[in-house]
Parts: C-alpha cells; sequence; structure tokens
C-alpha cells in the first residue's frame, strides 16, 4: 500500500484521503481478478477486505493494463448456458397395403352343385347280307341296322360303308326311296349335320336316331362276271354321331359259286 510522503512525524490523520481511496479501488478491481485479500486504508482506520474470486465479468489484460470486456460478452459469459433443445422424433408413416386386410373370414358363397350332364346315347351297328351263296352278275343286298342303346339322342347320326371288292353299286334306298346308281361308285344320302365328316364313299345322314330306337339303311351290289370261284364278296359299316362315339358292325360275307 503506498503512503503520502511526510517529512516530520507521522500525523494520524491524512491530508487528502481521496488519492487514497481511489488507489484502495484500483487495486480492489485488479484483486477482485486474483481472488485475494487487500488492506485498506480508511479515514476510520485500517480494515482488511476480502476480494472474492471473479464470479462476475471476466477482464483481459494488455500492454496497457487491465480492460473490461465488451458489454456484450460480458452477458454472453454471464448468462447460463441455453440448453440444446432435443429434437423431436416423428414417427415415420407406413404405406397403406395395396390389399386391405380383411380380419374376418370371407362369408362362403352359396353353393351351386355341379348340374347333371345330359344323357349320351350309345349306339350299336349291325350288317346282314341277303344271302350267303351266290353266282356271279348276281346282287347282294346288304342292309346296315343301327340302335340308340343309350339314355340320349342321337344327334346328326352318319352311317357310312363302301362297295366290296368283287362288285359294282347298283342301287340304294334313301328315305323310303330306291335310287339307281347309273355308273355311280358313291352317294349320300341326306344332309351331313354337325358329326365329323365320314371317310368312306357310301353314306347316310340322319338328324336324329331316339334312344331306344333303331334305322336300316341299305344298298345293293351286284357280283362281277370275272370274280374266282368260291371267293367271297365281304362287307362292313360304321355309325357316329356327333354326340356319340364311333361303332363298328360285324362283317357280312357272301361266297360265290
Amino acid at each position: 500500500m503506498a503512503r503520502a510522503p511526510s517529512s516530520g512525524p507521522h500525523k494520524p490523520i491524512m491530508k487528502s484521503p481521496a488519492p487514497l481511496i481511489r488507489a484502495a479501488l484500483t487495486l480492489a478491481v485488479v484483486g477482485s481478478t486474483l481472488g485475494a485479500s487487500l488492506w485498506v486504508a480508511s479515514v476510520t482506520g485500517p480494515a482488511t477486505v476480502k476480494l472474492p474470486g471473479l464470479s462476475g465479468p471476466s477482464y483481459a489484460r494488455d500492454v496497457a493494463g487491465f480492460h473490461p470486456l465488451s458489454h456484450s460478452l460480458t452477458r454472453e459469459i454471464a448468462s447460463p448456458p441455453v440448453p440444446t433443445p432435443t429434437p423431436t422424433l416423428k414417427p415415420v408413416p407406413h404405406p397403406p397395403s395395396s390389399k386391405p386386410i380383411d380380419s374376418q373370414p370371407p362369408s362362403p358363397g352359396p353353393t351351386h352343385s355341379p348340374s347333371p350332364s345330359a344323357p349320351s346315347p350309345s349306339l350299336t351297328v349291325a350288317m346282314a347280307a341277303s344271302t350267303s351263296l351266290t353266282h356271279p352278275n348276281k346282287t347282294i343286298t346288304f342292309r346296315i341296322t343301327i340302335t340308340n342303346t343309350g339314355p340320349g339322342v342321337a344327334n346328326d347320326l352318319v352311317v357310312e360303308s363302301h362297295v366290296p371288292d368283287g362288285a359294282t353299286l347298283t342301287s340304294w334306298m334313301c328315305n323310303g326311296t330306291s335310287v339307281e346308281a347309273n355308273g355311280a361308285d358313291h352317294f349320300t344320302c341326306g344332309t351331313l349335320g354337325a358329326a365329323p365328316a365320314p371317310n368312306h364313299p357310301l353314306v347316310f345322314a340322319v338328324s336324329a336316331l331316339a334312344p331306344g330306337a333303331s334305322i336300316i339303311e341299305q344298298f345293293t351290289v351286284q357280283v362281277d362276271h370275272n370274280v374266282n370261284h368260291n371267293s367271297a364278296i365281304v362287307d362292313h359299316a360304321h355309325a357316329y354321331a356327333a354326340n356319340a362315339d364311333l361303332a363298328d358292325s360285324n362283317q357280312a360275307s357272301v361266297i360265290v359259286k
């Protein structure tokens, strides 16, 4: 602590206490930065002042001495730290499913019993010759009997046969009428319907054949003059319909003497 110079004995009272008070205030400012104790003289007597450590504004020192920092920095240091807000996580929306979720099982739809199929026809074919023995240049009539043994109607019935080897076509019956061949070797009696096309030259077409019903178709041939003795004239026939499978006949055979 600085004392006022004196050439005489010490006086109990200072002449100019103002400079001393200013010096004490300056030291108090400096000491406040160091957190020390300062002995201060006052007009009332010496006293010890406890200078607390810096708890308020800070001070910086440069070559010119101690200078207070700017007011804005002082307020920034003195103010309590601002807590950083915690970001709020928003739930990520899930896109709706392309198919709706049905929590309930689907209600059973009305049950439909399969409709019973239409009854099907069933064909049988039998062929017979007008004789079992013959001679050259004689005629043979072949009769074809078709019977529907099934429970359904046979639609678009086709009956087919051919002219046997060693013979020539002379005539046929079509819907109860005799038709002369006049050199023809094939014919079609009636109108073909939805059944497959025939692959034999002699054809009878019938629109329908009821269950249990039978029809007879026939044609006549002449034995050729050059047929060998004990030769056989053999023929057969087929029948089918648009809704019935192919049925074969037995073989009809005639011996030439």
